[in-house]
């Protein structure tokens, strides 16, 4: 599985499409990442994700949670039913945690 660093979404943010899969509350509490696309994992199932690709073909997904655990073991998931190519999805390495860490707002 491939992942993504903050510093590499940043400085190429223009070929990702992001995926937000946390829960709404989740979002409320911590924040999002600019320009990002929600689905719930609650609320996913295999014809939204197709849906949600076939709509995105254009660029690579990166897909993202709280700390990258789930949105790690969705994107197995994604692979293992071959929905996607594995070199057209990635994980952001610490999900969230690691946005608001870096605090992207703040670089130039």
């Amino acid at each position: 599985m491939k992942e993504i660093t903050v510093y590499e979404l940043i400085n190429n943010r223009d070929n990702y499409v992001v995926l937000d899969i946390r829960e709404q509350y989740e979002r409320l509490k911590d924040g999002t990442i600019p320009e990002n696309h929600h689905l719930p994992l609650s609320t996913i199932d295999i014809v939204k994700l197709e849906n949600f690709i076939d709509n995105h073909q254009e660029k690579d997904i990166v897909i993202h949670c709280h700390t990258g655990r789930r949105s790690f073991a969705l994107i197995k998931t994604i692979i293992d039913k071959k929905i996607i190519d594995s070199n057209k999805i990635y994980n952001l390495k610490g999900g969230y945690v690691s946005w608001k860490n870096i605090n992207p707002e703040n670089l130039n």
